[in-house]
């Protein structure tokens, strides 16, 4: 297991540990890319908890066109397809998912690429796709870095189109 993946992992061991899965049963993962979260924390949960279902949502364009192509692969595999459902949609107008229909809403490095307005948007989505007792955890590389490697991905986050992170001086 590469660091890139074991800090996937770590993730969703932290995630997993502070939920309560009786009241989960569906999940959507938003932003989920190729499934770098989606796949540690799919096996986890699954682990716990048999019958669940996660919506696995990504609006992957240009050099991330696959990315949910591979994902779906991933899931197949691991023979996981049957609980992942692995979705083209934007994060800001997710009207395939009822209102108060999702349980728990997770994403990695979802925020920092959208733009304030984007964000807001998002929000009031999650929100409103939220049931009641729902619960959310999301994830984001601290603007504050512990190492070099850690300052050149935050450089590099900070040049993404239109994010939310303030570019470096």
């Amino acid at each position: 297991m590469n660091a890139f993946e074991l800090m996937y992992e770590r993730l969703a061991d932290s995630i997993v540990k502070h939920l309560d899965f009786e009241r989960i049963s569906v999940i959507l993962e938003a932003g989920c890319g190729r499934g770098q979260l989606t796949m540690p924390f799919v096996r986890k949960v699954h682990k716990i908890k048999e019958n669940f279902k996660v919506i696995a949502l990504d609006f992957s364009s240009g050099p991330y066109e696959g990315d949910l192509d591979i994902l779906k692969e991933k899931m197949r595999r691991e023979k996981l397809d049957k609980v992942v459902v692995a979705v083209k949609g934007d994060v800001k107008n997710m009207k395939t998912i009822e209102d108060e229909s999702v349980d728990l809403i997770i994403s990695n490095e979802l925020f920092c690429e959208l733009d304030k307005k984007g964000l807001e948007r998002a929000i009031k989505e999650f929100y409103r796709i939220l049931k009641p007792s729902g619960q959310m955890a999301h994830g984001e590389l601290s603007p504050i870095p512990e190492n070099e490697a850690q300052r050149l991905v935050i450089e590099a986050n900070a040049y993404s189109l239109e994010t939310s992170q303030p570019k470096p001086e």
